[in-house]
């Protein structure tokens, strides 16, 4: 019926924006935006970003007075090879409300609209060229600059250019860089700090001469001996925040002893009263040194 009238209205596009302009090499082609998208990490859940600008009609006398019908209009996509596709992880927004089937309606007297664009986790990251798409033209001959055939689905030549860039969640980049930071101060303190704060053995090798057995203990790396008659170990808390401690069990050692480092050629014994120690609590490299419980010798050397 509006065929015969030439009814058509026109299709604005009023940039909202001022980083969002027209590029020179096409007048039609609007940058819209960017919006930033990340996954959903525990408490921190994505908030949809809903890029809107506003689209102007000018309906002339014709199709204000014959255009029963709404216009329908859907977002699509064109890809590299230049076919258009139905946009896929886009959906379409009218006056802050989501689109039905992510179809856009307008009617013949409305005078603009606010249009969004939201991104889902299923858009690809980079550009999206959009245009739109005539799914029913309500009767009208021609919009802007484009005439419709009879069988609709015509792309208009307006297109936007939106932008999804996938980010890190908030939270989760958080967490990321706490972590990074205490395993930084952990490793400072293991490889700078506690070697000045807990001194380890200089000596090689210290040797247990029980009466029934030899018992050799490498300290390569350890800080302190504990001899004692009860098994004993150490957390693993206790030696990455203090070093390593070696405990030497036997029955011999009716209380505990406690051997620690001193210098490159010595180490000191720490005994209870009820043992007896000579010639000296410092252990040298190149001599005896005697230890006795109550009814027992031993003998301990280093190298």
């Amino acid at each position: 019926m509006l065929r015969n009238n030439r009814a058509l209205f026109a299709l604005l596009l009023t940039v909202l924006m001022l980083s969002c302009d027209k590029t020179p090499q096409n007048p039609d082609k609007v940058l819209w935006g960017t919006t930033n998208h990340y996954t959903d990490f525990l408490f921190k859940k994505y908030e949809p970003v809903i890029m809107t600008k506003t689209l102007e009609f000018d309906f002339n006398e014709d199709a204000q007075r014959l255009v029963h019908n709404d216009i329908l209009f859907e977002p699509v996509e064109k890809e590299e090879n230049g076919k258009f596709i139905s946009a896929k992880g886009i959906v379409l927004y009218k006056n802050g409300q989501k689109c039905k089937d992510n179809i856009l309606n307008v009617k013949s007297n409305e005078k603009s609209i606010e249009l969004g664009i939201e991104f889902t986790g299923d858009a690809l990251e980079g550009n999206h060229t959009l245009f739109l798409r005539v799914k029913n033209s309500g009767g009208l001959d021609r919009i802007d600059n484009t005439e419709l055939s009879s069988s609709d689905n015509v792309i208009l030549a307006h297109e936007w250019v939106v932008k999804k860039v996938n980010v890190y969640n908030p939270l989760a980049k958080c967490l990321f860089w706490v972590l990074i930071f205490i395993l930084v101060i952990l490793a400072v303190w293991r490889i700078l700090i506690r070697p000045m704060v807990f001194e380890v053995f200089k000596v090689k090798t210290i040797y247990f001469f029980y009466p029934e057995v030899m018992k050799t203990v490498r300290l390569r790396g350890c800080r302190r001996v504990v001899c004692s008659k009860n098994k004993q170990s150490q957390s693993f808390f206790s030696r990455f925040f203090t070093g390593k401690i070696i405990y030497v069990q036997n029955d011999f050692w009716e209380q505990d002893v406690e051997i620690i480092p001193r210098d490159k050629k010595s180490v000191k014994v720490r005994v209870p009263r009820d043992f007896s120690i000579m010639p000296s609590s410092t252990l040298v490299k190149g001599t005896d040194t005697e230890i006795k419980n109550s009814t027992k010798l031993i003998k301990l050397q280093i190298q």
